[in-house]
């Protein structure tokens, strides 16, 4: 999905069957997820300056539309981004106690940054 203004986009947002993201699968079976009839939100972003005006909550409430009712939606999140996590939490979404995953990126500047990230789950 994607979010527009006239000039460019403005949010985007993506999901997956889990099976898709391989490492991700591995690590959901590690904690009694059964990967069949699960989808993997894979991003939901939102341009800096336009956060904070629904656009994500709209974002996300139109890709669980489009998952079958009866399945579950698993996504991660950074451990440290409290915003994004209310968000989750008041759709429905709980954090997997304990799944955690410890990565690390290259940022645009070119840094590595590590970065800690947790793990939700819903039911439709």
């Amino acid at each position: 999905s994607l979010a527009r203004v006239p000039d460019r986009i403005i949010g985007f947002a993506t999901s997956v069957p889990l099976t898709v993201a391989r490492d991700i699968t591995a690590l959901a079976e590690k904690f009694g997820i059964d990967p069949q009839n699960i989808a993997y939100m894979a991003e939901l972003g939102v341009v800096k300056d336009l956060r904070r005006k629904d656009i994500g909550t709209n974002l996300l409430r139109e890709q669980l539309r489009r998952l079958p009712e009866g399945s579950q939606v698993l996504l991660r999140t950074t451990a440290k981004n409290e915003p994004a996590k209310a968000l989750y939490r008041k759709e429905g979404f709980v954090e997997i106690e304990g799944m955690i995953e410890d990565v690390e990126q290259r940022r645009t500047d070119g840094s590595i940054q590590a970065d800690r990230r947790i793990f939700m789950l819903k039911q439709l």
